[in-house]
C-alpha cells in the first residue's frame, strides 16, 4: 500500500485538468459542467497509471520470480514467492483505476468524433487487459465496468480475453488511421508519444506481435501459425529505438521511476541487487552490459546476491545496480524496438529458419547494447561468443530467450511471461532463493482480496504455485 500511495503523487504533477474528476470513475460523464471533461483530461492519467500498474509494479515482483533481482534480507514479501490475496490488490488496482477511465475516454471520444483518442484508448485498454490476464488468467472482461447495471461481472476465460485484446488493437489501429476532421487530437497530453500517431500505430502492431507469440503454445494454437502472425504484425511495428513506448518519469519525490522508488523505500540498504544466477549468466560471456547495469566489486568482478540473505560489503559482498542505470527519471518501457527484434528472432526459430533468426537476434542485441553506449567492438566480440545459433529449435529458442532475458533487465514483465511460456531461462530456484518452502516460481497471482470481497461469487478458486494460465501449455 505504501508503494502505491507514494506513486500516486505522479498524478498531481501530470494531470493537466481535473484530477478529482479523473479518479471518480462512478461519476456520470454527462454531468460535469460544460468543457470540464474532455479527452485530454483523461489521457495523461490513464497513461501514468498504466505505467505504474501495468508496467512498473508488475515488473517488480516478476523480476524477483525470474531471478533477475535478489530480495535483500526480507523473506516475508511477494518478492520471496509468498503471495496473498491482499498483496494482489496492488496488481488488481488497474481494473478499478486505469481501465474504467480509459473506457470513459473512449466513450467521450466516440461521441465527439475524436477517433485518435478513441484509438489510443483501445490500444491502452488492450495493453492493460493483457497485463491482468497474463497474471490472473480468468478475469472480468465482457461484463466489466458496466456500473451500475452489472456490479458482479462474470469472469471470462483467458481465451476470450485474448480475443477481445486483439479486437481492441485492430479497432484502435483503424481509428488511428481515420481521416475524419476531428475537433481534438492528442498533443502534449499524450505522455507516451507526444501526439505522434505513427508511433502509436507502431506500438499497436508491436503489441499484436507480442500477444501472437504469447499464444505460441496455447491450446488449439500452433507455434508455426503464431510465428507467422507475429512476423506479419512486425512489418508495421517499431523500426528503431526512437519508436520505443517509453514513459519518462520526473525527478520530484513520488514521481520517479518505480524501481528507483522501490530502492529507496523497500530495500534494507538503499541498494538493488541482481540475483546470483543473473550475474553468473552474464559472467559466462563477459557480457559488456555488466559495466552499465552494476557497480563492480573492488577487484573488478561482478557478483549477485542470494535472496533472503543480507548484503554486507565485507562478509557477503554483491554488485548493486548502478545509480547511473537507475536514475530518478529512468523511463518505464511499455514496449521497445529491441523486444520486437527478439520476437522476430524467436518467430523465425519456431519456423526453423535459423539464418533469419540469427539476423534478427544480432539486430536485437546490437540495438540494446548501442542504446546503453557500449562500443561497437565490444558488441561484435560478444556476438562472436553466442553465435552462430544452434540448428535445432529447442536449443536455438533457449539462446534467444536467454539473451532477451538479459537485455530486458528490470524493464517490464516479459521475461516472466517468456519463462512460463517457454521454460527459459532454466532457473535455479534452490540456489538463488533462501526459502525451501517455495521451491518453484509462482505460475500466476492469487485473486485480489478486494475482488473477492466485491464479487466473490464469481471469483475462481486457484493455487498460484500449480494452476497455470491458459496459454502456459508448452
Amino acid at each position: 500500500m505504501k508503494k502505491y500511495q507514494i506513486y500516486l503523487g505522479i498524478l498531481l504533477a501530470i494531470l493537466f485538468t481535473s484530477c478529482e474528476d479523473f479518479l471518480d470513475v462512478n461519476k456520470d460523464p454527462d454531468s460535469p459542467t460544460e468543457g470540464e471533461m474532455v479527452e485530454s483530461a483523461y489521457l495523461p492519467g490513464v497513461v501514468a497509471l498504466e505505467a505504474f500498474e501495468g508496467t512498473g509494479f508488475a515488473s517488480n515482483w516478476s523480476s524477483f520470480w525470474t531471478l533477475q533481482m535478489s530480495n535483500d534480507g526480507d523473506a516475508g514479501r511477494e518478492e520471496s514467492f509468498i503471495l496473498t490475496p491482499a498483496g494482489s490488490n496492488d496488481m488488481w488496482r488497474s481494473y478499478f483505476n486505469s481501465l474504467p477511465n480509459a473506457k470513459l475516454m473512449m466513450e467521450l471520444a466516440e461521441a465527439n468524433g475524436n477517433y485518435k483518442y478513441q484509438g489510443i484508448g483501445q490500444i491502452l485498454t488492450a495493453y492493460q487487459y493483457a497485463s491482468l490476464t497474463d497474471y490472473f488468467n480468468e478475469i472480468p472482461c465482457t461484463e466489466a465496468h458496466q456500473f451500475p447495471t452489472e456490479m458482479t461481472p462474470a469472469f471470462d476465460s483467458q481465451e476470450v480475453v485474448y480475443t477481445k485484446i486483439n479486437e481492441w488493437l485492430d479497432e484502435g489501429i483503424a481509428n488511428l488511421g481515420r481521416s475524419d476532421v476531428q475537433l481534438s487530437v492528442p498533443a502534449q497530453d499524450d505522455l507516451l508519444f507526444g501526439g505522434d500517431i505513427d508511433k502509436w500505430m507502431k506500438f499497436a502492431y508491436a503489441l499484436k506481435a507480442r500477444y501472437a507469440l504469447r499464444l505460441s503454445y496455447a491450446p488449439g494454437k500452433t507455434a508455426a501459425t503464431q510465428a507467422d502472425l507475429t512476423l506479419a504484425a512486425l512489418v508495421n511495428a517499431m523500426e528503431s529505438n526512437a519508436d520505443n513506448a517509453d514513459f519518462v518519469h520526473y525527478q520530484g519525490e513520488g514521481k520517479q521511476n518505480y524501481w528507483y522508488q522501490y530502492q529507496i523505500n523497500w530495500t534494507q540498504n538503499g541498494y538493488l541487487f541482481p540475483s546470483l544466477q543473473f550475474v553468473e549468466m552474464m559472467n559466462v560471456n563477459a557480457d559488456p552490459r555488466r559495466t552499465v547495469y552494476f557497480d563492480a566489486l573492488e577487484d573488478g568482478t561482478y557478483l549477485g546476491l542470494k535472496s533472503n540473505t543480507y548484503y554486507d560489503p565485507e562478509t557477503n559482498p554483491a554488485s548493486p545496480v548502478s545509480e547511473t542505470y537507475l536514475p530518478k527519471d529512468r523511463a518505464q518501457t511499455f514496449m521497445s524496438y529491441v523486444e520486437c527484434k527478439f520476437l522476430e528472432a524467436e518467430a523465425y526459430v519456431l519456423k526453423q529458419q535459423y539464418v533469419n533468426a540469427e539476423t534478427a537476434l544480432t539486430a536485437a542485441i546490437t540495438a540494446d547494447m548501442s542504446a546503453l553506449g557500449i562500443a561497437d567492438a565490444d558488441i561484435t566480440a560478444f556476438l562472436g561468443k553466442i553465435l552462430p545459433l544452434p540448428q535445432t529449435l529447442e536449443a536455438a529458442q533457449e539462446v534467444v530467450i536467454n539473451q532477451k532475458y538479459l537485455a530486458m533487465f528490470i524493464e517490464n514483465s516479459e521475461p516472466y511471461h517468456d519463462y512460463r511460456r517457454t521454460g527459459y531461462p532454466v532457473l535455479d530456484i534452490a540456489g538463488n532463493i533462501n526459502n525451501p518452502a517455495y521451491p518453484t516460481a509462482p505460475v500466476r497471482l492469487p485473486y485480489a482480496y478486494d475482488e473477492i470481497q466485491a464479487n466473490g461469487e464469481n471469483v475462481p478458486s486457484v493455487n498460484y504455485i500449480n494452476d497455470k494460465v491458459w496459454w502456459d501449455n508448452k
